[in-house]
């Protein structure tokens, strides 16, 4: 070890952790995580920084893991001065001799991914494997991998291949490569890892065994910086290359970079230029800026740029940016040429059933975004991908984007491509009557596993939202959020905070009789009526999940689970391709067996049983959100103590269940479960329920019963969640996309001012929370609220005047912005920030103190251009021959008392004073006002005098 003084890479000091734990492994086999768990919990220090060890302590045989060990102290946002103090702890106990420790650890370059899954607590089957995979990697090195530990890792609760490679760099970072976000986007740019399947052991050993990697642990330093501070990278790569080959690629940084349109379609592009190139993100841009011409774009530029990290987390890359501009300026034509070419893509790629729907033409339109480096999508005719190529120097930090003329096959696209997630609460927007060709519906019904890349929220038919609908499935995903997305210790970043004081803390169930009768329903079509089905099924489901006949037979509402049990099961092989393609035509053929199901053809009775018991063990084994809430509805079934407090909470509504109580039975359960249970939301009611929340006033107030804002604002926080867990949790490699676009048309519907002002805010915070394999979101928002454009920079907003666009000519930056300039600057409010009601009254009111003073002072020439002024107006209509002037000067008087504006008030006040000089009241009230005015600037009184 290092004299202490001298600052220890983390590679060294962790690699002598694993050597000593290991040591420690040799002594006590397999009672090493028993051990462990006695040495550590004994350490106030320990326990102190590791509040989960909790968990752990509650379980009938406490054990620890040697990836929850090195988690400890290696978990994202941990400060450097905690790391330091864990790992002396545990050197301490693992090193009992007089060893010195480090003061000084060097932990750049070390990963430090979200530990929430990690650090489950994990059945001790498990662990005792995660032991023995520890102690082999130990022994063996890289010969310790093989396909089937691959295969083992996948049943590893809380752990997934790219936080198994980081655990294997940590203990030999000279061996082995880490697979975190950052690396794997270093090195598909260096086009070392296909985008595709790359978190397969194929590829693993290969890059485990390429020549051109020298050193992983530079190669991770270099990584964190490509990707989270490119403009830092450079000057690490000059420094020590982990390649031989020395080479400087910038991260492109993922992004929606602009559309431009074609040749004139007028149906689609309404009032959208032809051949206009619309910047989404000013920061990337053609290089020629002349693009009004029907040639294509051969050349992209991306300037260095002030604070591009701005909106960056610790483990996830978010860029924000705006559309601007009057109602009618075209920010909404623009977003449906979004959506209107994924669905057409979504067509050609057969994600959307092409027997009922058909593509819509002439669309002609180009869209374009950078992922691993800038592609573009041309909708003409048919729809084509193109790729350019990256060139950079060390002498320009621009990096140029050429085009390659050569399309890119569309096979495969999904990891280079995004997924779109789009938010619309307008009730006149997306109303597909206003189509010939209606591309709505097949966009907003859909469930298909979140294969085609775009998914509309809020649902529509037939352009009507169905608003209880929307709250039973904002309830039901919102849940989950106020249980992960609270920490005790942070109340005020909680998402069960609203606005002024008031938090979500309780919520209670009702059956869900709609559900309910129509699973009755549905069960009776799937099946043909034909008891047999639904019964081979529940039987299949009670042993595949090891359910006790006995205590599923005494809870309430058996019945009704066991028979939504059987429809999702049928539900899922109607609808996700994965089960279609292996199981549809068996289900498809056995409807008609009727002699099989009465059991009268015993060697094809045994076919049904085992190909019904292999679907329920896949569906077992399932960790994607298609087999949510097939699990909640099993394990309300299996676990009694989660029953019971449901149905508890069912029979007295008016004792609702805390959030905190439910949080520590669930949390319970998943500890003490086997390893079929993945994760807390598995926990959750089954859909038999619905949920009503309640806030935490004396009377537990239904949060029904919010505002409509904060009920907005919680639905929309809660669907952009809702679709990122879901997308990130598909577990297909080939059909996974990386990037998410998020596009919110009017967000700030229902907001107040200040809600407006904290949304961006509050969006950031929840999306900082997700542990998620990601590699980037951007959030597109077409808005009205300056609010929102004061936390977006200049570069990131597209102005829109009349369907063009309006470039920057000021030099004006948006960020942090006063609210008054940003009203001038994007909305184009050239007419003033005053109400028109208000300010036609103010106008009439100066032209009259005008015409009144030109009249006093006998000037026609000034008297007639007034009096035309007021007759624009139409002042003069229904006035009486004899005008009452002292009536028309008590109302002047009257509108300049109420105005607010003090400069304003004050000209008023001056152009009365000269139309009416002789007014004692005016005068004298204006005397008064500077009295008091000079005794506040002095702090006089009265009495002073």
């Amino acid at each position: 070890m290092k004299s202490n003084n001298q600052t220890t890479p983390w590679y060294e000091v962790y690699n002598k952790i694993a050597i000593e734990l290991h040591r420690f492994y040799k002594k006590h086999k397999e009672l090493s995580g028993q051990e462990l768990f006695k040495l550590l919990s004994e350490s106030r220090t320990y326990r102190n920084n590791n509040e989960w060890l909790s968990n752990v302590s509650r379980i009938n045989t406490p054990s620890l893991d040697p990836i929850q060990l090195f988690v400890s102290f290696s978990r994202s946002k941990q400060k450097d001065e905690a790391r330091l103090k864990i790992i002396n702890t545990i050197w301490r106990f693992l090193k009992p001799q007089k060893e010195p420790e480090w003061k000084d650890i060097n932990f750049e370059g070390c990963p430090a991914p979200m530990a929430i899954k990690l650090q489950y607590v994990r059945p001790e089957s498990i662990q005792v494997d995660i032991w023995d995979v520890f102690n082999d990697v130990m022994i063996k090195g890289k010969e310790a991998l093989s396909q089937e530990v691959w295969d083992r890792i996948k049943k590893w609760r809380g752990i997934e291949i790219p936080s198994f490679t980081i655990f294997l760099f940590w203990i030999k970072s000279s061996e082995f490569l880490p697979l975190d976000n950052n690396t794997r986007q270093y090195l598909i740019y260096r086009e070392l890892m296909p985008t595709r399947g790359n978190l397969s052991f194929n590829n693993y050993q290969f890059l485990l065994n390429n020549k051109e990697i020298k050193s992983y642990t530079l190669l991770s330093t270099e990584a964190y910086y490509f990707v989270n501070f490119p403009d830092q990278y450079p000057s690490k790569l000059n420094e020590h290359s982990s390649f031989y080959a020395k080479e400087i690629k910038r991260n492109a940084r993922f992004r929606l970079v602009g559309i431009r349109t074609l040749s004139k379609s007028k149906n689609i592009h309404k009032i959208l230029s032809s051949y206009q190139y619309y910047p989404i993100d000013h920061t990337v841009k053609p290089k020629d800026l002349t693009t009004s011409t029907s040639s294509s774009i051969q050349e992209f530029v991306q300037e260095p740029t002030e604070a591009e990290a701005l909106y960056r987390m610790e483990n996830l890359w978010v860029n924000i940016s705006a559309i601007v501009g009057k109602n009618g300026s075209g920010k909404s034509s623009l977003l449906d040429l979004v959506l209107m070419g994924i669905y057409n893509f979504s067509l050609q790629q057969e994600y959307i059933d092409t027997s009922e729907n058909k593509p819509l033409k002439h669309l002609n339109f180009e869209m374009y975004w950078l992922a691993d480096t800038l592609y573009k999508m041309v909708f003409e005719d048919d729809i084509a991908i193109y790729r350019f190529n990256q060139q950079t120097s060390e002498q320009d930090e621009r990096i140029i984007y050429k085009l390659d003329n050569k399309p890119v096959p569309l096979e495969g696209i999904e990891s280079s491509f995004f997924y779109t997630i789009l938010i619309n609460f307008s009730h006149y927007a997306l109303n597909s009557t206003d189509y010939a060709t209606d591309w709505i519906t097949p966009l907003s019904h859909k469930n298909d596993g979140y294969l085609t890349p775009l998914v509309i929220n809020p649902q529509r038919t037939r352009g009507n939202i169905n608003i209880n609908t929307e709250k039973a499935l904002l309830n039901m995903r919102l849940l989950l959020n106020l249980l992960e997305l609270h920490d005790p210790n942070i109340p005020e970043q909680s998402f069960r905070v609203l606005d002024d004081g008031k938090r979500i803390d309780y919520f209670s169930l009702t059956l869900n009789k709609d559900k309910i009768n129509s699973v009755k329903k549905a069960l009776k079509e799937k099946t043909f009526s034909n008891n047999n089905i639904l019964q081979i099924i529940i039987k299949t489901a009670r042993k595949t999940f090891e359910l006790d006949e006995n205590l599923t037979h005494n809870n309430r509402y058996r019945e009704e689970c066991e028979h939504y049990i059987a429809y999702k099961v049928l539900t899922i092989v109607d609808r996700y391709s994965r089960y279609t393609q292996k199981y549809l035509d068996f289900f498809n053929s056995l409807y008609g067996l009727n002699a099989v199901l009465d059991g009268k053809e015993r060697p094809t009775n045994e076919i049904v049983h085992s190909t019904i018991e292999t679907l329920l063990q896949d569906i077992k084994n399932d960790r994607s959100h298609i087999t949510l809430k097939l699990k909640q509805t099993v394990f309300y079934l299996k676990y009694p103590k989660l029953g019971s407090m449901l149905i508890e909470s069912l029979s007295n509504r008016s004792v609702p269940i805390p959030l905190d109580d439910y949080n520590k039975i669930i949390t319970d359960i998943f500890n003490i479960a086997t390893d079929e249970i993945q994760s807390l939301a598995e926990l959750l009611p089954p859909p038999i329920f619905k949920l009503d929340f309640h806030l935490n006033d004396k009377d537990k107030s239904s949060f029904d019963k919010a505002s409509s804002g904060e009920y907005q604002i919680v639905s929309v926080l809660s669907s952009i969640l809702y679709h990122i867990r879901n997308i990130d949790s598909i577990q297909e490699e080939e059909s996974k996309y990386n990037y998410v676009t998020v596009l919110l048309d009017e967000i700030e519907l229902y907001f107040h001012p200040n809600m407006q002002r904290l949304f961006i805010k509050k969006l950031l915070d929840v999306l900082s929370k997700l542990d998620n394999q990601l590699y980037g979101i951007h959030i597109l928002l077409a808005t009205h609220s300056p609010f929102i454009l004061s936390d977006l920079q200049q570069q990131k907003i597209l102005k829109l005047k009349k369907g063009t666009v309006v470039f920057f000519e000021n030099g004006y930056n948006s960020f942090a912005a006063n609210i008054h300039d940003l009203l001038a600057d994007e909305f184009f409010l050239s007419e003033g920030y005053i109400g028109a009601f208000a300010k036609e009254k103010i106008e009439v009111a100066i032209n009259v103190l005008n015409y009144l003073r030109a009249k006093r002072k006998g000037i026609k020439q000034e008297m007639d251009t007034y009096r035309k002024n007021l007759e624009n107006y139409r002042y003069w209509d229904g006035k009486p021959e004899g005008w009452d002037i002292e009536q028309e000067k008590a109302n002047i008087h009257q509108l300049i008392e109420i105005i607010g504006e003090p400069v304003i008030k004050e000209k008023l006040y001056a152009m009365y004073r000269a139309a009416f000089p002789n007014d004692i009241t005016a005068n004298r009230n204006k005397a008064k006002e500077d009295i008091l005015r000079i005794m506040t600037e002095h702090n006089l009184k009265p009495e002073d005098f």
